[in-house]
């Protein structure tokens, strides 16, 4: 790891765990954030369960858009969601450890598109998301080590 990437993922697991509650509710890790791409975990417990005793749905969504919204602030950018969409492919019981990937598909100056799979521990996908968030502000820390990011700030 570089030491700008280590920079970026350190930076954000801090602003997180510092002024996101709803991360240390559901307990959220962020293993990589760098660059529009994010890998989180979770350990999903029977309190993150639904009536089936299965994951609740509202987890893995939240999960999706937690990871989503950090990959968009490794590009230097704060954001909020506009619209999310969930495709439920498959559950699972708890307890056991989930994670889930996100990548940037459309990276614009008032906007940004991203995409994410929820997975467990064998590989079998949960849930995929599609979300489009907006560009309210800057994280002048991160966009101070990307040169090469090209970032408006809002007025």
């Amino acid at each position: 790891m570089t030491e700008q990437q280590h920079f970026v993922l350190e930076y954000l697991r801090n602003q997180y765990a510092e002024r996101n509650q709803f991360y240390n509710l559901l307990g959220i890790s962020i293993d990589w954030a760098y660059n529009g791409h994010s890998k989180q975990s979770m350990f999903v417990e029977q309190k993150h369960s639904n009536l089936h005793a299965n994951m609740h749905g509202g987890v893995l969504v939240s999960m999706g858009d937690s990871c989503m919204g950090v990959a968009c602030a490794s590009l230097g950018k704060q954001v909020v969601t506009l619209d999310i969409h969930v495709n439920f492919l498959a559950n699972m019981t708890p307890p056991a450890r989930v994670y889930c990937e996100a990548n940037v598909i459309h990276n614009g100056h008032k906007s940004i598109v991203m995409g994410a799979k929820v997975f467990d521990e064998d590989g079998r996908t949960l849930g995929v998301l599609r979300s489009t968030y907006y560009v309210v502000g800057v994280f002048e820390e991160i966009a101070a080590r990307l040169p090469d990011t090209v970032l408006v700030r809002p007025r």
